[in-house]
């Protein structure tokens, strides 16, 4: 299977990582450096 997603900063493969767990992906990117990032608040679910 081949997914692609568009990313809203550049990033770097250099130490880019993926791990498949209970049926979810969560991919790790590094951002080219000098890129300013932005802060996302995550709730856990029942909260």
């Amino acid at each position: 299977m081949t997914r692609l997603v568009n990313l809203p900063a550049c990033v770097t493969e250099e130490g880019a990582t993926a791990a498949l767990r209970n049926g979810v992906l969560a991919v790790r990117l590094r951002k080219v450096p000098g890129e300013e990032g932005i802060e996302i608040p995550v709730h856990e679910e029942g909260e």
